[in-house]
């Protein structure tokens, strides 16, 4: 029974639309890739571009996310700009780009595309990562970044009043909530940010 199922689902593979056949064809392909089986998912993304030339840009990112995968980030880069022409700008394909490029040590097309990308979906955090990781890679680091890096009592006043504020500027739920030092200390600053500048500055003091 096994068997003529197995038949029946071919057969009516066979007989189904060229854009049924393709999306087939582009799952196998997926699989083969998460398997590092360069060959199947090659032969698979090949021809279900052939039955289906609407189907370009997914088989391009099929074959660009199968790169990524075996660490070649020249092609991965090369087939992520072949889904861009063929398919448009999207945040997932530039995103590519950018992380291909850093690991090429291009960091001047990484940073251009991380950019891009955090401009076309400005929630994204895979781009805000990407771009703070690219620029701990060369070493940069901003002021507020020295300041989370100090120990508490080189801290001066002004610098205590700024972590209170900005320490907590993460999604709460997803973030915080699921870390219980970070959630106490929420809870010792407030949950409701004061206005009153002074008011914070006290609320700074508080954590000595």
């Amino acid at each position: 029974p096994g068997s003529s199922t197995a038949l029946e689902a071919l057969a009516e593979l066979e007989a189904g639309s060229p854009a049924k056949q393709a999306a087939v064809l582009l799952r196998a392909g997926e699989i083969a890739s998460r398997a590092f089986d360069e060959r199947r998912a090659r032969a698979d993304f090949a021809l279900a571009l052939e039955i289906d030339p609407t189907a370009a840009p997914a088989a391009k990112e099929g074959i660009a996310l199968l790169y990524a995968r075996l660490a070649d980030p020249e092609r991965a880069r090369a087939s992520w700009r072949e889904a861009i022409d063929a398919g448009g700008v999207t945040p997932a394909r530039v995103l590519g780009v950018a992380q291909a490029s850093r690991s090429l040590g291009d960091a001047k097309s990484a940073e251009q595309a991380f950019l891009q990308a955090a401009e076309l979906d400005p929630d994204s955090a895979r781009a805000a990562l990407g771009l703070g990781q690219l620029y701990t890679d060369a070493g940069f680091r901003d002021d507020h970044e020295q300041i989370t890096l100090r120990r508490p009592e080189e801290l001066s006043p002004e610098e205590r009043t700024w972590l209170v504020q900005h320490l907590f500027s993460v999604h709460w739920t997803r973030v915080l909530e699921t870390m219980p030092v970070y959630r106490r200390l929420l809870d010792k600053r407030g949950r409701e940010a004061p206005v009153a500048p002074q008011r914070w500055v006290e609320l700074a003091a508080s954590f000595d």
